[in-house]
């Protein structure tokens, strides 16, 4: 099977690019598998997902995504996403989008809350004594 030009791109830098046989996407509207000779074509990337590979060497990678585009065209495929983590399998990228998408907790603004509260609380036990 011959290969095809995949280049995968974010704001932090080049995620991957090199030689592939087969490459899924997470579209908009679900898998979408390109294989070489693929028709020219644009699509949006899912919200969350995880780009699987095939290199021409074998290797299989896994890239977990948030948001992007794809574009395919004769020459070679391009992705752009706005952030990509590289992954040793698809557990492991389905653990960094669940991860990812976990709301992020500034505990320092919980302490200083945590902190008034029992400040203000002390206060109004001692007014009252």
């Amino acid at each position: 099977m011959s290969a095809y030009s995949l280049t995968i791109l974010s704001p932090q830098g080049l995620a991957f690019e090199g030689e592939v046989l087969e490459a899924y996407f997470p579209s908009l509207q679900g898998p979408l598998g390109i294989l070489p000779g693929h028709t020219p074509y644009i699509a949006a990337l899912a919200e969350n997902g995880v780009i699987r590979l095939k290199e021409s060497n074998g290797n299989e990678r896994y890239f977990a995504i948030h948001h992007g585009a794809l574009e395919v065209r004769s020459d070679k495929t391009i992705a752009l996403v706005e952030e990509c983590q590289s992954a040793a399998n698809y557990a492991a990228a389905s653990v960094l989008l669940q991860a990812a998408s976990q709301p992020k907790v500034d505990s320092s603004k919980d302490v200083a809350r945590a902190e008034a509260a029992l400040t203000s609380q002390y206060k109004s036990s001692a007014a009252k004594r």
